[in-house]
């Protein structure tokens, strides 16, 4: 990946997209936008207000996933068996300082679902991030998550990044 700010133009291989995506939403990457075609069920996980998954949680802290529109298959030759989705990618600001922190508030919260917040986290650092105390840890997005992450990352030791996160 270039080390300097880039931008993405693709359509990328179905089968692929979760590698790529990795690839170009690690905290090591200078992605700043990409516009990408994508297929529909991928987009809908990836763009879902509260994802089910850790990782997806973990791309939609640092980025903004936008879904522009869904494409017919028939808009495509030989058509695909299933619909297209135009997906474009911008990076949020997000200190790099506090990716350490963002990556355990996620993983303890994505460990427990089902628990309150509260039973995570202090609750006055949760009502500072806009987070109610007795409120679920699957309903919570991951701005919010990220927002929890940047107030409490300033001077505390946090674990390092999983290896695959690591530059």
């Amino acid at each position: 990946m270039p080390r300097r700010r880039f931008f993405v133009v693709a359509n990328l291989p179905y089968a692929l997209s979760t590698t790529l995506f990795r690839r170009l939403l690690s905290p090591h990457t200078a992605l700043h936008r990409a516009a990408v075609i994508v297929e529909w069920g991928f987009a809908k996980r990836v763009c879902a207000t509260v994802p089910r998954q850790l990782e997806q949680a973990w791309w939609a802290s640092r980025f903004d996933l936008e879904l522009v529109s869904r494409i017919g298959s028939r808009h495509f030759s030989p058509p695909p068996r299933v619909d297209s989705a135009h997906l474009v990618i911008r990076r949020k600001p997000f200190p790099r300082s506090a990716e350490r922190a963002l990556w355990t508030v996620l993983s303890a919260a994505y460990r427990q679902p089902a628990a309150p917040a509260h039973t995570l986290f202090d609750r006055r650092a949760l009502r500072r991030a806009e987070i109610r105390p007795n409120e679920i840890n699957a309903d919570i997005s991951p701005d919010r998550w990220a927002r929890l992450a940047r107030d409490l990352s300033p001077g505390r030791p946090w674990p390092a990044l999983p290896k695959r996160l690591r530059p």
